[in-house]
């Protein structure tokens, strides 16, 4: 039976380093984790493109907070995102929302746009929002690849993934649901059975001096765990 993916979340090009070697399947880019994970630079990128052949998805977020942006926010987020897929993002991480914490369709049409034929994701914003079915549907209509979601709102965890379980009961031919959020080594196989997902994001995070970054131990663990080894 093939392992599940699993998708590292790396706040910095130390934590690419850390897990270059490893055999995870793809890299959420991100600086800034202590405040949910910010747009990388695009030094960053191109740096971490030379220490790894991995996918890399590239957040796509001004600032930390809630997910209701200005328009010149957008405009920044969008040339941005246009920066990142030039230089070799494997794609977009995004999520905006309207005054009403509703999907901002006009800035999801103008990221799918610039993502051109790369993976665009659509992030935790998701989890703000009240009426998710109808999110589903506008998401899938608009050409979104993938949802990372889980438990922004602190909803108990397995509560929140037996709801993914049912979204991907409804949708999951349409499409990709990626867990993520309070991920740990002790509850990821539990989840993966709750979600029904083939893939699942974690940060495996340790805090030192410098912030919060990635524990090199904690991904290698969790790969053992997928594989079935222990």
């Amino acid at each position: 039976m093939k392992r599940a993916k699993l998708e590292v979340c790396c706040g910095s090009i130390d934590d690419v380093i850390a897990i270059k070697d490893l055999d995870c399947d793809r890299i959420e880019l991100n600086c800034a984790l202590e405040l949910g994970g910010l747009t990388p630079s695009l030094s960053t990128l191109k740096m971490a493109k030379q220490y790894t052949d991995k996918p890399i998805m590239c957040m796509v977020r001004c600032r930390g907070n809630n997910f209701i942006y200005s328009k010149e926010e957008l405009e920044v987020m969008y040339a941005d995102a246009r920066l990142l897929i030039e230089n070799g993002a494997d794609g977009l991480v995004f999520g905006a929302l309207s005054e009403d914490e509703t999907i901002d369709i006009e800035a999801l049409k103008m990221m799918r746009l610039i993502a051109k034929d790369k993976t665009l994701v659509f992030h935790k914003a998701f989890d703000v929002i009240k009426d998710k079915e109808k999110a589903l549907k506008i998401l899938i209509a608009e050409g979104v690849d993938r949802i990372l979601l889980m438990n922004e709102t602190g909803e108990d965890i397995l509560q929140a993934a037996k709801r993914i379980g049912m979204y991907h009961d409804t949708y999951g031919d349409k499409i990709e649901f990626l867990p993520g959020g309070g991920i740990t080594e002790e509850n990821i196989l539990k989840i993966l059975s709750l979600t029904k997902a083939d893939q699942i994001h974690g940060t495996f995070k340790k805090i030192d001096t410098t912030g919060i970054k990635v524990a090199k131990e904690r991904v290698k663990k969790t790969l053992t765990i997928l594989k079935g080894d222990c």
